[in-house]
């Protein structure tokens, strides 16, 4: 809302100078809103006490990295063989603006805790690597390993594997909806499918049309310079895409002075070696 209201002032606004004052505040506000909305939730974690008849199984590893860990909060007295009707399984995926954030954050988790385990549902909340040590795209595949590590274990803990719903606040939102956005791949890779997708105040959804428009700084930071998850081919005039093994390449600057949005570049790129060639034009 108060972002809406800045942006509606620039634009009203006949000075370039005090439109400019007026982007540099409305960036401010918008960094501050994810940091403030993440924090407080960052503070209370593990303070908050779990209702009756909730068991949280702590720390169950799904990768090498002290990172890679999900709490399991599942009713009582659950086991492998107390009913033949498994339950469904909620995974949550925290926010924090793609840096803070923690899997027992008080505000976003204990809230589901208090509400489904009650009612039979099995909660599972995932940590995974943080900028700046780990890229966005990185974060994606943390999340899909999580879910893949989660659905192979959900039987012991008297899970469905097949009736997983993901979930994600705010920058979480946004890496559930990138694993949801390629479903297919994740399932190759041995994810099972799952029931649907649920995005709770995603920091940005459609990445390519936020950074071409006016943006925070703060999304500049996390995702200008992210490497895409999968191909990104230019379309043919048959609206088909040109070809399937084919990436963007990025300028040899993208890098160092982020691009709003990685353009095709011409033939391939030969300034870096490690580039996969870019598409051909149709």
């Amino acid at each position: 809302m108060l972002l809406s209201v800045f942006r509606g002032l620039v634009s009203a606004s006949p000075s370039p100078l005090r439109r400019a004052s007026l982007r540099h505040a409305a960036s401010v506000v918008a960094t501050l809103w994810v940091v403030a909305a993440a924090w407080p939730a960052h503070a209370q974690q593990r303070s908050a006490p779990l209702p009756a008849g909730v068991q949280r199984i702590a720390d169950v590893p799904y990768g090498p990295d002290p990172a890679q860990r999900m709490d399991v909060y599942v009713p009582a007295g659950t086991t492998a063989g107390a009913s033949a009707l498994r339950a469904p399984v909620i995974f949550m995926v925290h926010g924090g603006g793609w840096r803070i954030g923690d899997k027992a954050m008080g505000r976003v988790v204990q809230e589901k805790v208090n509400r489904w385990v009650p009612k039979g549902f099995i909660l599972i909340s995932a940590n995974y690597r943080m900028l700046p040590a780990a890229p966005v795209s990185t974060q994606a595949r943390d999340v899909q390993a999580a879910l893949v590590a989660a659905q192979q274990r959900a039987s012991t803990w008297g899970g469905d594997s097949g009736r997983f719903i993901l979930m994600g606040h705010s920058a979480g939102a946004h890496l559930v909806a990138l694993l949801n956005a390629r479903a297919p791949q994740a399932q190759r890779e041995g994810a099972v499918p799952w029931l649907g997708a649920v995005a709770l105040d995603s920091a940005v959804m459609n990445v390519p049309a936020a950074m071409r428009a006016r943006h925070p700084r703060l999304m500049t930071m996390r995702l200008a310079a992210t490497p895409p998850i999968g191909p990104r081919c230019p379309r043919s005039t048959s609206g088909r895409w040109a070809r399937p093994r084919c990436r963007w390449c990025a300028p040899p600057s993208a890098q160092t002075s982020p691009a709003p949005r990685p353009k095709p570049w011409p033939a391939t790129c030969a300034a870096r070696a490690a580039a996969p060639k870019c598409c051909p034009r149709p």
